[in-house]
């Protein structure tokens, strides 16, 4: 489908008249007005007078009389002109075009893929706090490595005799490999989207047995799991339905024809149920501003509030980062440079029916909110969180400038003061933890070893394993002194806010004493909190043995 099919006439009409005068001064006007002419929008006449032209500004006011022509006498044609002036060849010559429609559709294309690259770039090196992309060296040589094969492989064209690969027409499952570890692809339940790899007697969702196999760095599961040497991409790619002209599939067979089809476009996408036109059966279940989204091999959560069109409006929350719609399709290189609204899924949905049925809105496209503008600080507001990262609130927030991270100055640890000016840089502790883990504390020690520390030398790793209990626990029922424990028999009562009290006035000389007042808040708890409870002493314990580097 066509983005330009999502705007109204009047939206395509209004957009025009504003960019009349933008248009009538591109360079070299001479192609343009010969695509209008052989497309039949403009008279010959009118285009062999602007083209005779050889003075400039007689030139740009030709141009300009064309357009006002065309919307005064012809309006019906002002949607099938963006479609004429948008064609890929136009396109590469008019650097202009690609940015009208850029700001018209929010969608990329190859030439305006790298503009958008390069804007990020200079924003990176003149933005405070503004994240650059790393790419890890093994997952840049694999995806290399399997690109270049790809292209092998479009050279020879359509005239290669592929080697079979051994596959009975009854056979539903694949024996699979990823890195050190097999496993069983069943093809089922990866058309259904449902955990489809049985490996070691466990089910795995295809990105979590990447990460079984030892490829996490490679984050594109389709070409690191391998059926019989031949990458998933390759297979799916394989699997697309035939022509009428290619093949007849019996009655017979229709059913497995099927499931493979569906197989290959939930992996390669998932629009198949778009094609399909299952569409948004239930709108109730896209309720609420926050949906969990999909892209191949991406995942992230898309924030309502927070869309505004395919390039404009960071409202993708990935685990590191804000992206657009357009950047979150470029996190699986396999998809390459096609339409965003197709391939990016919620709950196997592509967004597209959720822009028909108004779950989503685009904005206008004269829209000058904060979503929408071009300002630097703004576009800059747009990598943190508009909520606190610990109690999922909004308020006065301070943003970290190495995460997307923002806390209220009382839900960090150690708390943060107000009176402080943090305009110049301000780092979280979960981001500290992270670029010194490393170098800090590198050996791996006993449990015991560990609660003899010296609380001085650890503050750091017990200031984040209380965040990690504070977010948990998003009732609150451990944050404070309340009637949970004012209504039992609690000999020694003990919760949150004072053990984050005590680590703060350095009432604890080893990391034993601050391990104990956790477990003794976890004691304390009521039968009515006692899987909360639960649930909380098992992530401390977890997140203990990871800072600490605890062995057996």
């Amino acid at each position: 489908m066509n983005p330009l099919d999502f705007k109204t006439n009047e939206e395509l009409t209004g957009f025009f008249r504003c960019k009349k005068t933008e248009l009538s001064c591109m360079e070299q006007p001479q192609t343009f007005l010969r695509q209008l002419r052989d497309h039949g929008l403009i008279p010959e006449d009118k285009y062999k007078k602007v083209i005779k032209t050889k003075i400039k500004q007689r030139r740009v006011d030709g141009v300009y009389e064309v357009l006002d022509w065309l919307e005064t006498t012809r309006p019906e044609n002002i949607s099938a002109f963006w479609r004429c002036v948008f064609e890929d060849h136009i396109l590469q010559q008019y650097p202009i075009l690609r940015d009208m429609r850029e700001r018209l559709l929010g969608k990329s294309s190859t030439s305006s893929g790298k503009l958008s690259e390069k804007k990020e770039t200079m924003e990176a090196k003149e933005g405070k706090g503004v994240k650059r992309r790393k790419i890890e060296d093994g997952s840049k040589a694999e995806n290399l490595e399997e690109t270049e094969s790809s292209k092998e492989e479009e050279k020879l064209g359509t005239s290669r005799c592929w080697p079979p690969f051994k596959e009975s027409k009854t056979e539903e499952n694949w024996l699979v490999v990823c890195g050190v570890k097999k496993g069983l692809l069943y093809r089922d339940k990866l058309a259904r989207g449902e955990k489809c790899i049985l490996a070691d007697q466990r089910w795995f969702y295809p990105f979590e047995f990447e990460e079984y196999g030892g490829k996490k760095t490679s984050r594109n599961w389709k070409i690191s799991i391998r059926y019989q040497n031949k990458t998933l991409h390759r297979l799916i790619q394989r699997l697309r339905p035939k022509s009428k002209n290619q093949a007849e599939v019996s009655t017979s067979g229709s059913k497995s024809k099927r499931q493979l089809e569906e197989a290959r476009e939930s992996s390669a996408g998932g629009a198949a149920a778009h094609d399909r036109g299952d569409g948004v059966k239930n709108p109730s279940q896209f309720g609420g501003n926050r949906l969990a989204v999909t892209c191949g091999s991406a995942r992230g959560i898309l924030h309502k509030d927070r869309f505004a069109t395919g390039l404009l409006g960071k409202c993708i929350r990935m685990e590191d980062k804000w992206v657009t719609p357009v950047d979150f399709l470029k996190e699986d290189p396999t998809l390459g440079d096609i339409d965003w609204m197709s391939r990016i899924l919620c709950l196997g949905v592509p967004l597209s029916d959720l822009l028909k049925k108004k779950v989503l809105h685009f904005h206008q496209l004269q829209c000058d909110c904060r979503l929408c503008t071009s300002k630097a600080q703004t576009l800059q507001d747009q990598n943190n969180d508009d909520d606190c990262f610990i109690c999922d609130v909004p308020g006065c927030l301070l943003c970290c400038d190495q995460c997307p991270r923002a806390f209220h100055f009382e839900c960090h640890v150690p708390a943060v003061n107000r009176t402080v000016d943090y305009r110049d840089k301000w780092i979280c502790t979960y981001c500290v933890l992270k670029n010194t883990q490393g170098w800090r504390h590198p050996c791996k020690m006993t449990l015991q070893i560990a609660l003899e520390s010296p609380i001085s030398a650890r503050l750091l790793d017990c200031q984040y394993l209380l965040l990690c209990l504070y977010k948990e626990d998003r009732e609150k029922v451990f944050k404070s002194d309340s009637q949970r424990l004012a209504s039992s028999k609690v000999q020694e009562p003990m919760w949150l806010d004072k053990i984050a009290e005590k680590l703060q006035s350095k009432s604890y000389s080893t990391v034993g004493q601050f391990f104990s007042d956790v477990h003794l808040m976890f004691r304390n708890q009521g039968k009515c909190f006692a899987k909360l409870g639960t649930k909380l002493t098992s992530l401390f314990e977890e997140e203990f043995r990871k800072v600490f580097f605890i062995h057996p």
